[in-house]
């Protein structure tokens, strides 16, 4: 994520959100497909479908707002993580028909799990209410930043553990 963004920043690409998808569907499809491509035949193509369903929403919202059709604004995170979340999910589900994983179960699953990482980045904006400290501030956002992750991690895992067996 941090060399997307170096990346875009250095070409004079500022203020938008898709690299930062592109970064977090890489990372969680990754650690996703690591894991499942030990107990199935799961493709690479996992990953892709992670990055590609997350990315859709925020790309969508850079590109309206680009244009200053649409600014979501405080929004854009819960409105484009659960959009794509259901896109992850959908896509995700696809690559499982073969596992006896329902579309629409894998999709609320998904859909929960990603608002989750969402409410936790979400939550960032409102640590320094709880304390002027610095580092506390600091501790605390890095916890919530990589806690949602792990979050996804247990719950999406938990239920394909469930029932992949």
């Amino acid at each position: 994520m941090l060399i997307l963004s170096s990346s875009f920043d250095t070409i004079g690409i500022e203020d938008l959100q898709f690299f930062v998808a592109i970064g977090i569907g890489l990372g969680i499809g990754i650690a996703q497909w690591l894991v499942l491509k030990n107990i199935t035949d799961i493709k690479t193509t996992w990953i892709s479908a992670t990055i590609i369903g997350l990315t859709i929403p925020f790309l969508i919202s850079d590109t309206l707002n680009y244009f200053e059709l649409l600014n979501l604004k405080s929004l854009l995170i819960p409105v484009c993580v659960g959009i794509g979340s259901l896109l992850v999910g959908f896509f995700q589900s696809k690559l499982l028909k073969n596992y006896n994983i329902r579309i629409l179960n894998w999709m609320i699953i998904s859909f929960f799990s990603w608002m989750l990482i969402a409410l936790a980045v979400y939550s960032v904006e409102y640590t320094n209410l709880i304390s002027k400290n610095v580092w506390f501030g600091f501790i605390t956002n890095l916890i919530l930043l990589l806690s949602g992750g792990i979050i996804l991690g247990i719950i999406t895992g938990k239920h394909l553990e469930r029932n992949l067996k």
